[in-house]
C-alpha cells in the first residue's frame, strides 16, 4: 500500500475522543484543584469532587476510572487513599476541544520564537 507524505500525519495521528458531559465535568475541576495548572500534583479524588456538587459519588467514580483507561489521567491507591494526576493527552485533547487551542500551532510558535 502506497500512502502519500500528505497522507501520513491523518493515518499517523491519533483520532481525538469526544468527551462526555461528565468527563468534561471532571477535567474541569482537575483544572480548578490543579491551582499550578502543570499537571505534576497528585491530587486527592475528593478535591475535584468539591467543584461538581451535582455528580454523584458513584458517578464521579466510574467516570474518573473512564479517564484512568482511556489515559486522560493516572491514578494511585496509597493505603485507601485515591490519587488522581493529569496526563499529557489530557493537556492536548481538553486545550483543543474546550479551550479552543493547538498544541501544534502553539509549537509553531514556539519554534518561530525560538529563531
Amino acid at each position: 500500500m502506497f500512502v502519500r507524505l500528505d497522507e501520513h500525519h491523518a493515518i499517523l495521528a491519533p483520532r481525538p475522543k469526544t468527551l462526555t458531559d461528565a468527563e468534561m465535568h471532571v477535567l474541569v475541576a482537575i483544572a480548578y484543584a490543579d491551582q499550578e495548572g502543570l499537571g505534576d500534583k497528585f491530587l486527592d479524588i475528593e478535591d475535584p469532587a468539591e467543584y461538581i456538587p451535582v455528580m454523584s459519588v458513584e458517578e464521579m467514580d466510574a467516570t474518573t476510572s473512564d479517564l484512568v483507561i482511556n489515559g486522560f489521567i493516572n491514578e494511585r491507591d496509597i493505603i485507601g487513599s485515591r490519587n488522581i494526576r493529569a496526563t499529557q493527552l489530557l493537556f492536548e485533547t481538553f486545550d483543543a476541544q474546550v479551550m479552543g487551542w493547538s498544541t501544534d500551532a502553539d509549537a509553531v510558535k514556539l519554534a518561530k520564537l525560538m529563531l
